[in-house]
């Protein structure tokens, strides 16, 4: 039989994608779930956005772009850092890719050399780990603990740096934590990172779905740390963009230009119908943006206080994203009613899945195993009903 590559060999499945599918075979079988595992927004996307991709296609707007993406779009990207997060950039320092996560990958094949190590503080969205390896890299994973609120201690950063240490991952706002760095610890990961002559990889892209706090990047605490950092963003979260696959990266000259060779060797370009409707969103007025952030509140403050009223769930803030992420671990050792040992976050999922009809997202996915993650990208009413359904659960549980 032929042998595979061992880059690919090495990968690990997504455990997301496997509760998904699972998920999915049900429905087909006519089996009504509740499901809140959902990592995009619920919203339409806006109809100005989607009239724009419509009149892109109808004006023939339909050719090859520049391998880093459109001019417009990358000039439209610097305007917006400069509006948002106080960052000045040139168009050549731009990358736009096929989603957030392309850029991620792209920023990742640049940097990283077999043997490099890339720290990535816990819990974290699942890709992180996966392309490091797949570039050669080691992860080097940090745990940070929900009695502060999933932030990042410096002196554990800075205790876990080695010689080998080349990157770190930041993602404020956090997948799945909901955790949002403040301005002080960005800076003093600044510091570090600069005093050690690291890179940072920062994925913004749940940037404009905060609450009761601000966001910051971390490239705006000062010119050396914005010479040094990837900064991550793109359209699928604020604007309810997903499946138009557009993202973006910015970074110094030189290494945007390396990851615009990279990508011309690979996919070239992202489909140029998604840039014109992602120039829109970007130019536009941002009223729709809010209004999504609003309904998100609503529904975060359903979701906290309905889970902080348990008892025995552990629940931190949620102060960005839309995701809630309660410490379940109480509840490992005891029985279901059909006489499961509930040991883990994969079995507590498969259990509410299978036996309750709730789909939601196991810890270990994102390296924290005492944990569950709920998504409110749903409506209100499917919320509503989920908890319930959750609730009765813990209930069986003895």
């Amino acid at each position: 039989m032929m042998k595979l590559a061992h880059r690919v060999q090495n990968l690990q499945a997504s455990i997301t994608v496997s509760i998904d599918t699972k998920a999915k075979e049900m429905m087909v079988q006519g089996v009504e779930l509740i499901s809140m595992g959902a990592g995009e927004p619920d919203f339409c996307t806006p109809e100005h956005i989607a009239q724009a991709g419509i009149d892109a296609i109808q004006s023939f707007k339909t050719f090859y772009s520049n391998p880093t993406g459109l001019n417009e779009l990358k000039e439209a990207v610097c305007t917006k850092f400069s509006r948002d997060n106080a960052l000045n950039y040139r168009p050549k320092q731009i990358v736009i890719s096929s989603g957030a996560k392309h850029s991620v990958f792209n920023a990742i094949m640049a940097l990283v050399n077999p043997g490099d190590e890339v720290i990535i503080p816990t819990p974290c969205w699942v890709t992180y780990p996966e392309l490091v390896k797949l570039a050669g890299g080691t992860p080097v994973m940090l745990p940070t603990s929900a009695d502060n609120n999933f932030a990042l201690d410096p002196q554990v950063f800075r205790d876990a740096i080695t010689e080998r240490s080349k990157l770190i991952i930041l993602n404020s706002p956090n997948n799945p934590t909901g955790a949002v760095y403040s301005k002080s610890l960005l800076k003093e990961i600044a510091e570090i990172v600069v005093e050690n002559d690291l890179y940072c990889l920062s994925d913004e892209i749940y940037e404009h779905i905060v609450y009761d706090q601000k966001h910051y990047s971390i490239a705006a605490m000062g010119d050396e740390i914005k010479e040094r950092s990837v900064v991550i963003n793109g359209v699928s979260k604020a604007y309810a963009m997903t499946g138009w696959r557009i993202g973006y990266l910015a970074a110094n000259a030189d290494l945007a230009k390396a990851i615009g060779s990279l990508q011309s060797q690979s996919t070239h370009h992202p489909a140029t119908i998604s840039q014109w409707a992602a120039l829109k969103a970007l130019q536009a007025e941002q009223s729709s943006v809010q209004q999504m952030r609003q309904e998100f509140n609503q529904r975060r403050n359903y979701v906290y206080e309905f889970l902080k009223a348990i008892p025995q769930l552990k629940l931190p803030s949620m102060s960005g994203a839309f995701y809630a992420f309660p410490d379940v671990s109480h509840y490992y050792g005891k029985s279901t009613p059909e006489g499961k040992i509930i040991e883990n976050s994969m079995d507590f999922c498969t259990w509410l899945l299978e036996k309750h009809k709730l789909v939601v997202i196991p810890g270990i996915a994102f390296g924290a195993d005492k944990h569950l993650r709920f998504s409110f990208a749903t409506s209100l009413a499917k919320i509503q009903q989920g908890l319930h359904k959750f609730s009765l659960a813990l209930n069986e549980l003895k």
